[in-house]
């Protein structure tokens, strides 16, 4: 399996986790052939503009900078991009707690 993209290990049960947020977008996301980026410079255009998929605005569910250096593990918003899709509600209940 040379030929596949290796993704970080997860638990048991869990999607690996992918390098960014998989609730990123930029103009340039909607124009790539692929929902799973592995490289910064595939979200940024000269508009150097990303945002929540939750949000819709350049700032997270947790108050934090949309940027692919930001949205990554760690963020307490952070989704892999091969996990099923959160619901914004139930996003925003976890970051609040």
């Amino acid at each position: 399996m040379a030929n596949e993209t290796q993704f970080e290990g997860a638990a048991a049960g869990a999607a690996p986790k992918t390098p960014f947020c998989g609730d990123l977008r930029s103009k340039k996301y909607y124009l790539l052939d692929r929902t799973i980026i592995d490289k910064a410079e595939d979200y940024i255009d000269d508009s150097n503009h990303c945002w929540c998929y939750h949000t819709q605005s350049p700032v997270g569910p947790d108050s934090g900078f949309v940027t692919p250096d930001r949205c990554v593990a760690g963020r307490s918003c952070y989704r892999s991009a091969l996990s099923p899709a959160k619901n914004v509600l139930a996003v925003r209940k976890v970051i609040t707690k």
